[in-house]
């Protein structure tokens, strides 16, 4: 009986030991895949992208503030500074604009994907831009140059999320980030919900009897 219980006990010790390395292993490779994606907030860059030195300093919260001696590098710059904080944030919100998450996501996110489509986001953003000032297309293309630049340089140190996904993101356009806006526009404004049904109650009962019905309008 001795035996049996020495037994058990170096197995269920040698069960432990072994759980406990690959928990080990599992800790460092999962803290090495965070760390190598974390941005750089000391020291200087080189970019390409930029004619001129452009500074960025972090304040006690660690929000960026740019100083630059153009707008095409300031903008360059902030593209930059912006996908190296939230380059998986920026790509899926991306995808939300025109409804692409399910590619990553699978059928969970197809209700979303039609919702958004059938609004259109991505294809007003797309006209948008053939209508926008020189000044305009100057910016939205230099911040996306830095969006691109920092995917460029950094193919193989991207959020942890895109390794965890299995995918690499798309370059950055200016639809992108029109597109962007848009969406947050509507996400921040409630009143498309009760638009329609409060004109329909003003015809039909007048403003009086309407903004009674919705009292929020006043």
């Amino acid at each position: 009986m001795g035996w049996i219980m020495s037994r058990i006990f170096k197995v269920v010790i040698g069960g432990a030991i072994a759980l406990l390395v690959v928990a080990m292993v599992i800790a460092v490779l999962g803290f090495r895949l965070v760390r190598k994606s974390l941005p750089e907030t000391e020291g200087e860059l080189s970019l390409p992208i930029l004619s001129k030195p452009v500074h960025v300093f972090r304040d006690n919260y660690g929000v960026p503030h740019l100083f630059a001696e153009s707008s095409v590098d300031l903008f360059a710059a902030a593209g930059y500074v912006a996908a190296q904080d939230r380059l998986w944030q920026m790509d899926f919100t991306r995808r939300a604009v025109h409804g692409t998450l399910s590619e990553i996501f699978g059928e969970t996110t197809l209700p979303s994907d039609r919702f958004l489509r059938t609004w259109g986001f991505g294809r007003i953003a797309g006209k948008i831009v053939s209508q926008l000032s020189p000044e305009s297309k100057s910016a939205l293309a230099a911040y996306a140059a830095g969006v691109n630049e920092f995917i460029r340089t950094h193919e193989n140190a991207l959020p942890v999320e895109f390794s965890i996904l299995g995918y690499k993101p798309a370059p950055w356009r200016m639809e992108d980030s029109i597109g962007y806006v848009r969406l947050m526009g509507f996400k921040l404004c409630f009143s498309w919900y009760f638009e329609a049904a409060l004109g329909r109650a003003i015809e039909r009962l007048g403003m009086p009897a309407a903004l009674e019905l919705f009292p929020a309008v006043l």
